[in-house]
């Protein structure tokens, strides 16, 4: 028989080295982590014998006698078990890591270094416990077993049933708060768990997803997940601080262990229960998350995101419809990071059909509003222009001749570039969409930039002062316009600004061919002068002389 009652086994200065500092509990809170995890497998141990045996487990802050107990109905532990657990505080992880499945049942963590967690937060704490093969046993641990010499004390079992009842006297009115204030971060969804406060008796709820979603269904779960809630956010105020990537909870049979984040996978957020064979095994239970769950949860999230943005839908149906703050531009970024490959075709369509009639484009004209695609397609027009994001002045002059002629000319609204900034978006602009899955449903769309020269040379041409190359014509190009704009391989001097009057003027006055066409701009339109000294570069002056009565023809027009 082992020695009894029980005493550490380990050197004292060791263990003392792994309850301290940062190196081994990220947080003196993790006690209550460690003690309903030891009730959760113990329960598990007595769930794998007999499947009809529902786990209970009961949580009891005393706030006047300043402990906190945690009682289950798991399979209890006879004096071999405890002294067994003792001897193995400060085993290795890799010496874990060897134990076969079969070993390990439903658990992880339970080889000692946990319960030594206890003394972060208590100077002593008592163990009551009942296994089926043996009868009740009551033991007393105090700090002072640290010296490895001090053996446990026994002391009167408290336990009515087969399970085992941990007390922690804490030693301290901040480390009671502490973990008072930390039970809904660490137990989230712990099945058959129940946590009141005493005196009062008021109950502590457990904490639950921390986000409200809309859910997601499978029809069946991997082996390694025992079960999932993942949705989309429901709530306006995660709506607003969505970053594109997936904030995932992973718990260990409703206890939490670890925040999982998964870039691009914006619009998931939830908790996923993997199978605590799953997890490998650690001391301290921290860090449980590592690459081989990584390969496995990675790709099932990716799997779920096309239905999870389903559900993100009914959000901006409801919940944002009228939310303030909600500009166009933030509304565009949503849909513009739905992705459009294979496994999205029905969610990328569900999105669509939604911005059918949201307005998402902005109508060109002395009064500019923003319209929807719905609306573009009632027009009575056979072609819609549009104009691109970066404009040349040649194309800006183009546009205002399109308006002029009451054309309907469009252009997109780009997405909220600070939102969202995880996501993978590859369009910036909501007219990148027309010549997708709308196409077909709108009139012709012509982009401006690709007939502005046609637009503006058929009808706009006032007169020819040099046939060249390059040829200089007097154009009627808008108010708006800039005083020369470069075309072809045509210069076009606009005859609605005041400085392309001046130029023309100026032309007449020299009649010094190409180089009056250079000086009258740099007179008059020196932000021009760039391009029409590139044009003109090289091209002789001589020959180009104008003659009185064209002069004066030219002059009349300018007036």
């Amino acid at each position: 028989m082992t020695d009894w009652p029980p005493k550490l086994t380990l050197d004292g200065e060791k263990i003392l080295n792994l309850l301290t500092g940062d190196r081994f509990y990220s947080a003196s809170d993790a006690a209550l982590r460690e003690a309903v995890l030891n009730a959760i497998d113990a329960c598990g141990r007595r769930a794998s014998r007999d499947s009809a045996q529902a786990q209970v487990i009961t949580v009891f802050f005393d706030s006047d006698a300043l402990t906190l107990s945690i009682e289950d109905n798991g399979d209890g532990m006879d004096e071999a078990a405890i002294s067994d657990l003792f001897s193995k505080v400060g085993s290795s992880a890799a010496d874990l890591a060897r134990m076969t499945e079969t070993d390990r049942i439903t658990a992880v963590g339970e080889f000692g270094i946990g319960v030594m967690s206890y003394f972060l937060v208590c100077k002593k704490f008592e163990v009551h416990t009942w296994s089926e093969a043996q009868s009740k046993i009551g033991l007393e641990f105090d700090k002072q077993m640290l010296d490895t010499q001090t053996k446990a004390r026994e002391i009167q079992p408290d336990k009515a049933d087969v399970g085992t009842k941990i007390v922690l006297h804490i030693d301290t009115t901040e480390h009671f708060q502490l973990l008072l204030n930390k039970f809904p971060h660490w137990i989230r969804d712990v099945e058959g768990l129940s946590a009141r406060v005493l005196p009062d008796g008021h109950s502590v709820e457990q904490g639950g997803v921390t986000t409200s979603i809309r859910p997601v269904e499978i029809e069946e779960h991997p082996l390694w997940l025992e079960k999932m809630h993942i949705g989309a956010p429901s709530k306006l105020t995660t709506w607003d601080a969505l970053d594109g990537q997936a904030k995932v909870d992973i718990l260990y049979r409703g206890v939490f262990v670890e925040t999982h984040v998964v870039r691009g996978l914006w619009g998931m957020e939830g908790a996923l229960h993997v199978d605590p064979k799953t997890f490998e095994p650690k001391l301290n239970r921290e860090g449980f998350v590592h690459a081989a769950v990584v390969e496995k949860v990675d790709p099932f999230l990716a799997s779920l995101h096309p239905a999870v943005l389903l559900r993100a839908l009914d959000g901006v149906r409801e919940e944002l419809a009228d939310a303030k703050g909600w500009n166009i531009r933030r509304w565009v970024t949503l849909w513009m990071a739905v992705p459009r490959d294979e496994p999205y075709r029905k969610t990328a369509i569900a999105w669509d059909e939604e911005f059918w009639n949201r307005d998402s484009l902005k109508l060109l004209g002395d009064e500019a509003h923003d319209v929807s695609m719905a609306h573009i397609a009632s027009l009575s027009q056979e072609k819609v222009y549009l104009a691109s994001s970066k404009r040349t002045p040649l194309v800006s002059a183009a546009i205002r001749v399109l308006l002029g002629k009451g054309r309907p000319v469009v252009e997109g609204i780009q997405r909220d570039t600070g939102y969202l900034q995880q996501a993978p978006i590859a369009q910036d602009f909501t007219t990148d969409r027309l010549f997708g899955y709308f196409q077909n449903r709108l009139p012709e769309i012509v982009r401006v930039d690709t007939i502005a020269e046609e637009i503006l040379s058929s009808d706009q041409t006032v007169a020819e002062i040099y046939c060249g190359p390059p040829a200089v014509k007097i154009m009627h190009l808008g108010e708006q316009s800039a005083p020369v704009i470069q075309a072809r391989k045509e210069l076009w001097i606009n005859l609605d600004v005041t400085a392309g009057r001046e130029i023309v003027r100026e032309i007449c006055a020299r009649n010094e061919g190409y180089l009056g066409v250079l000086i009258a701009c740099h007179k008059f339109a020196p932000n021009e002068l760039g391009h029409v000294a590139a044009a003109i570069r090289r091209q002789p002056s001589s020959g180009l002389l104008l003659g009185p009565v064209r002069r004066q023809h030219l002059r009349k027009v300018a007036e």
